[in-house]
């Protein structure tokens, strides 16, 4: 493999920081016209600082493929990158990469290489190609990952833009800009559509965006199994009128990948954001809409219900199923009993959604309840969670919010703690993929903050009921008979009422 040069060879973290100019080795004294957030520039006097090279790609690079890609696997594998990377320079590009593998590898530096690929992404150098799109889309997952949703928002659409603008929408984009390399070409392929997932993504969970893709680019190959663009060896591709008709062709069942099944998921996801509201529970709609939902699980390949397969998740099928059991909730939880109120304060992925409390356990509530516990045993797969995408941390939030409505009204011990652990596991979750994701830890503690509010209230109420029934035993027992006629006065009463009865 070929030693890469730094991103940035002139560039060094102390310098950076303050928007000056080096050349990786000393820093000097005058300010540079690098692109940046803050407006002011300032006299940089001090010569001690150490220079160090802001990231390199013998670092960031391994630490990309295995972190980050296998949950959004849109760059080409790491042999084509390093040929293209032998090829051309991608700067912009290479500083995405080093900064969103650093929540993983090296957290005190992120902040610090957001900035340079910020600063790359802005130099008047970086051409609008597909590369751009690349980079915005990685800066996009590492913003909302920390949390910044509206940043984050901002370099999607600018991803987005580029990619309307320069045709990667069109069926024959990969093809005209592969070069020959049929991995190249299914890249792009993959970019197109990780557009479209995310697109679906964000406007989901974090309720705040619409949809800007849906019905576009459709006629974008469908990605390849992950195995196949690994490997190099790409079949053709299949389109997505094949995926919708699949079932009804009289030809051989085609086993299309996990990441057009990832798709398929985002479409429902995508159909139940187009429903106007306000709506009634008894709508023909949500029974239409749910029927995708059903039918996506009903007719999913026997191969693809099984998430893991020697010890590897399938992450790609992993998050079509965290998608649908998402949806479901997203679809049902308006018309469903639990009243929402006692999760109120559990906003960090999406604002509070507040539903309408019921006296009966309608289908509604059936179907809410049954995707919260199949987000728990996501949770529960025998895989590190800070492998998943970040985006499961307001699945595993959705879930909860879920299942602390039902526990701050529900009666009955044994039930009570079977809930109980449920939300643990949650709060595990949520805790262990914190350590990388600080959008988790935020979610964690409005869960944790929620769950206790309930459990304190639910001890209240308990001791309550304690010393009211205490107060009623004293009751009785204060009827008891001085001579130890134990509950005579009670016995003469319920004489006088059998007397009454039999008359009558």
């Amino acid at each position: 493999m070929k030693h890469l040069t730094p991103i940035v060879p002139a560039a060094c973290i102390a310098c950076r920081s303050r928007h000056l100019k080096c050349n990786g080795v000393k820093p000097s004294s005058s300010p540079t016209s690098i692109t940046m957030e803050s407006s002011t520039t300032p006299h940089h006097t001090n010569t001690d600082i150490t220079c160090q090279p802001i990231a390199t790609t013998s670092h960031y690079l391994p630490a990309y493929y295995h972190y980050i890609h296998p949950a959004h696997p849109f760059l080409p594998p790491s042999p084509t990158l390093h040929m293209l990377l032998s090829l051309r320079q991608l700067p912009h590009l290479l500083a995405a990469i080093a900064y969103l593998s650093s929540f993983h590898t090296q957290p005190s530096h992120t902040a610090l290489l957001l900035a340079e690929a910020i600063h790359q992404l802005s130099s008047p150098l970086c051409p609008h190609d597909g590369y751009a799109v690349q980079a915005n889309l990685l800066i996009a997952i590492g913003l909302d990952g920390s949390g910044e949703l509206k940043r984050a928002l901002a370099f999607f659409n600018q991803a987005v833009d580029i990619a309307l603008e320069i045709g990667m929408n069109d069926e024959k984009f990969a093809e005209r800009n592969g070069g020959g390399n049929r991995v190249v070409e299914e890249s792009w392929r993959r970019t197109w559509w990780e557009c479209v997932v995310l697109d679906g993504m964000v406007a989901g969970v974090h309720q705040a965006s619409s949809v800007r893709l849906e019905g576009v680019g459709e006629g974008v190959g469908l990605p390849c199994e992950e195995a196949n663009y690994i490997s190099g060896d790409i079949p053709a591709p299949n389109s997505l009128e094949e995926f919708n008709e699949g079932d009804l062709s009289d030809g051989d069942i085609v086993i299309f990948s996990s990441f057009a099944y990832r798709i398929a998921a985002i479409s429902n996801l995508v159909r139940i954001l187009a429903i106007p509201k306000p709506i009634f529970p008894d709508d023909p709609l949500i029974t239409k809409t749910d029927a995708y939902l059903v039918n996506w699980s009903l007719h999913l390949p026997s191969t693809k219900r099984i998430l893991i397969e020697d010890g590897r998740v399938d992450e790609m099928i992993f998050q079509a199923h965290m998608i649908t059991y998402a949806s479901t909730i997203l679809l049902h939880r308006p018309h469903a009993y639990p009243d929402t109120a006692p999760a109120h304060t559990i906003t960090s992925c999406a604002p509070h959604q507040p539903t309408r409390g019921g006296p009966t356990y309608n289908i509604h509530a059936a179907k809410v309840v049954q995707a919260a516990s199949a987000i728990a045993s996501l949770i529960a797969l025998p895989v590190p969670l800070t492998l998943h995408t970040h985006f499961f941390t307001c699945v595993v939030t959705l879930g909860a919010i879920i299942d602390l409505s039902r526990w701050a009204r529900l009666e009955g011990a044994e039930r009570s703690e079977d809930i109980r652990q449920q939300i643990r596991l949650y709060t595990g979750a949520l805790k262990t993929i914190a350590a990388v994701w600080p959008s988790a830890q935020k979610a964690q503690g409005q869960v944790r903050g929620a769950a206790h509010e309930i459990f304190t209230s639910r001890k209240l109420v308990s001791r309550e009921r304690e010393f009211w029934g205490g107060l009623l035993d004293e009751e009785i027992l204060g009827l008891v008979c001085e001579d130890g006629d134990y509950g005579a006065g009670l016995l003469e009463g319920r004489e006088e009422w059998d007397r009454e009865s039999l008359a009558g």
